[in-house]
């Protein structure tokens, strides 16, 4: 009997490993078309969600006055042609030696996250994808937030910090 000698029944042991192998490449094959789709929604929502994020940024700044705070959110390279928007948010308080911070979020058209560099520690947030669509996790956080729940994780950390 030669090694290409198939006259005898499939043992199971191979017939299971094969099975084994043709569900590990369908899974393997189903989870790239989950990323494939994935990838092609945080392009699609990403831009509308950093639009969102910052408006809210913006609407928000002027009710902190009610606090003792002058802060406000200025977009930077948001037109056509710019590799990365900016979004400065900057606050102060009101007292005679006011207490100051800002921050700058960060985002790409097609990027994964919202990135941010500041005088204290604002979150960044990296998308996920949720039944309920695109969603923004904090780097310190497991919650997901639409983007007026981020701005307001952000307007309220940066309020914090000015009035201690």
């Amino acid at each position: 009997m030669g090694l290409t000698d198939r006259s005898t029944a499939v043992p199971a042991w191979v017939e299971r490993l094969k099975q084994e192998k043709e569900l590990l490449q369908a899974k393997t094959a189903a989870a790239a078309e989950r990323d494939r789709a994935d990838r092609l929604q945080v392009e699609s929502d990403g831009p509308k969600f950093w639009n969102a994020f910052v408006k809210e940024l913006q609407n928000q700044s002027p009710h902190l006055i009610d606090l003792g705070i002058r802060a406000s959110a200025t977009v930077m390279g948001a037109t056509a042609g710019v590799a990365e928007a900016i979004c400065h948010v900057e606050m102060a308080s009101t007292a005679l030696h006011p207490q100051i911070t800002n921050a700058n979020f960060f985002y790409g058209k097609g990027q994964t996250e919202i990135r941010s560099v500041g005088m204290m520690r604002t979150p960044s947030f990296r998308f996920q994808i949720f039944p309920q669509g695109l969603k923004a996790v904090s780097d310190d956080s497991s919650f997901p937030m639409d983007a007026e729940q981020a701005a307001e994780v952000v307007l309220e950390r940066m309020a914090t910090h000015v009035t201690r």
